[in-house]
């Protein structure tokens, strides 16, 4: 018997042939709504953020509102950081 467990409330598939590192995925509240967001970088330079609501316990699929920014960068993308810049 276990003490924990866990359940998928949501998922996604995130790009075709995309590669992604440890650090490629941050779950945060950007502004001062009360959903959390995914941001999701990769090595291709595709970055994507993503708006997760919970309507209802059995909403586990990807809905195409939720993907609220899906942009190509220049340059990879190694890692993903949320915080406040300060000088």
């Amino acid at each position: 018997m276990s003490l924990f467990s866990t359940i998928e409330l949501w998922s996604t598939k995130a790009g075709e042939n995309e590669s992604f590192g440890f650090h490629s995925l941050v779950v945060s509240k950007l502004d001062k709504t009360e959903h959390d967001r995914i941001i999701v970088g990769s090595f291709d330079g595709m970055l994507r953020i993503y708006q997760v609501t919970y309507d209802s316990p059995e909403q586990t699929a990807f809905k195409p509102s939720d993907l609220l920014i899906e942009t190509q960068l220049s340059e990879c993308i190694s890692q993903v950081v949320v915080g406040k810049l300060v000088r």
